[in-house]
């Protein structure tokens, strides 16, 4: 009986967590444009019954669902952040100097 309740709350929890992603990904205010990685996010696909027969219907999810996650930006900062605490010479293709930055 005790197993039974583990195993309940562990659903419960996944459900609770899986709601709260796909809410925050809903009501995340809609950008087209990532200032920070200066690049256009990914929009999502059109359904038609075409794109679903052919597959291409779910063909750029993950990367909507990637660039549309809630936080993504404080996360982007605290990467940048990590990475110039290693010392690390290159974030992103983007050279770091003293004083300037350089694209490679």
């Amino acid at each position: 009986m005790h197993e039974m309740y583990k195993k309940l709350t562990i659903i419960i929890l996944i459900v609770i967590i899986l709601a709260l992603l796909a809410f925050s990904m809903i009501f995340n205010p809609k950008n087209d444009f990532s200032e920070s990685e200066n690049r256009f996010l990914s929009t999502f696909s059109r359904f038609s019954q075409s794109s679903l027969r052919d597959g291409s219907a779910f063909s750029g999810l993950e990367s909507w669902a990637r660039d549309r996650i809630f936080g993504r930006d404080r996360f982007l900062i605290a990467k940048n952040a990590t990475q110039k605490f290693l010392v690390q010479q290159e974030i992103n293709g983007v050279f770091l100097g003293e004083e300037m930055l350089a694209q490679a």
